[in-house]
Parts: structure tokens; sequence; C-alpha cells
């Protein structure tokens, strides 16, 4: 046998070990092989989670911003009676569902003197896609939300003793309920505006400002949180007081 078969074959025979080599080291399996996949997802950052309204509080007036796009102004009231106190507006404002239609609405707070507060209210018009000015519902005092009754509760007082008079909904217009000498749960730490409801927080860049009970200002949630009854944080900045979710 010549020199040139004796290499053809020890090629063909190292051929084969290695064959039988790699057939033993995967056990025989022909799937191809599986490589994990990296995640393109851009990591989230401030900007990507900022949804929802914003508003700068002024003198005279709101104006209201979604995604930093001016929608609207909203001149105050002239019946105040000189309760409007600026500085504290500017640090209490919330947009939440008050008549628990699955639409944000504003309720900006501004006066408060011994446990008692002050609004002014806006309703969202789906119709006009607008706020509007809500006269009943600004007038009410000390407001809380049961967004589980879809009710209203003004706290006020009555010879010299707290009341809480309940309003519900109906056909768009806010009708009184009942009267109760003791105070609802929703009430409890509740109080739109009240420091007992919201506590001070703050975010970088930005000066301090109010939050709220999980994410809601003066509203008791049941455990399974209907549509449009979230509110958000309220970032008190330089112009403008920005809720955030």
């Amino acid at each position: 046998m010549d020199k040139k078969k004796l290499i053809s074959i020890g090629i063909v025979v190292l051929t084969i070990v290695v064959v039988v080599i790699i057939a033993a080291t995967t056990g025989g399996n022909n799937d191809p092989e599986v490589v994990p996949t990296q995640s393109t997802t851009t990591p989230t950052t401030e900007n990507d989670i900022r949804i929802g309204y914003s508003a700068e509080v002024l003198e005279n007036s709101l104006k209201v911003y979604k995604d930093d796009v001016f929608v609207q102004e909203l001149k105050y009231p002239t019946d105040h009676d000189g309760k409007f106190v600026l500085e504290l507006a500017k640090n209490h404002i919330s947009f939440l569902d008050m008549n628990f239609d699955g639409n944000e609405d504003i309720c900006l707070t501004i006066s408060a003197s011994q446990e008692k507060y002050d609004y002014y209210c806006w309703i969202y018009n789906t119709e006009k896609d607008e706020f509007q000015y809500n006269k009943t519902l600004s007038s009410l005092n000390s407001i809380s939300l049961d967004a589980e009754k879809k009710q209203v509760i003004s706290t006020e007082e009555k010879d010299g003793k707290k009341v809480y008079v309940i309003y519900e909904w109906k056909d768009g217009d806010l009708k009184k309920l009942e009267t109760k000498t003791k105070a609802p749960e929703a009430v409890k730490d509740n109080v739109l505006g009240s420091t007992s409801s919201n506590n001070t927080t703050a975010r970088p860049d930005k000066n301090q400002g109010t939050s709220n009970n999980g994410g809601l200002s003066g509203v008791i949630v049941p455990e399974s949180r209907p549509q449009g009854s979230s509110g958000g944080i309220v970032i008190a900045t330089e112009n403008k007081n920005e809720i955030w979710y």
C-alpha cells in the first residue's frame, strides 16, 4: 500500500472519529441551537412615563396643558369672596375623576382655614372636549370622594358640630342625597387639599410639591379600581404644577 493511500485512509478515519465525538457530546440532538435574544427595549426615562395633564396656576386663571401642549385657559369665577390664596392654590391642584365618568376633572384648593377647604372645580365635558366650571361642586366644603359608591362628600358645620353631606351625580348634576353625623369611611384622612391626604415629595430638578394616597388625592378606592378613578402626583415646578402618573 503506497503512501498516498495511507494518508487518505488516515484522513477518513480521523473524520469519522471527529464526527463520533461531536455526536457523543451533543447527545445526537439535531435541533438548531437556541440563542437567547437581547431585549431592544429602550430603558424607560423620565420623559417616557409622563402622560396626562399639567396646569399653570396664575392669579386670574388656570392654564391647562396636555403633554406640554396648551389646551385651555380657565378663568376663575368672580364670586370667591376673597378666598383665593394663590400660593396655596399653586401647590394644591389635582386632576382626578370627580363625577366618576372615566375622565379626569380638575380640583383647585383655593383656601384653607381650621380644617375647612374651599375649591374651584372644573368637570370635563366629553362632547365639547373642554373643562367646564361646576358651581355646585365648587360650593362644597372639604370635599372627599368615594369612588366605590360614586359619591361626593362635603364636610360642613352645623350648630357647632361637623356633619357630612353626601351627594350623587344624576344626569350630569350633583344632587344632595343625605346628611350624616358620623364621618363616612371615605372622609378619614382623605379630604382634598388637606395635609393628611397629601405627603410632601420631590423629584429631581423640581421644587417640592404634594403627592396623594396611592395616586389619588382625597379619594377612597375599591380593591378593583374603576376606570377613570385615578389621579396622580402633583409636582410644583417653577412655572407649573404638574400631574404625573
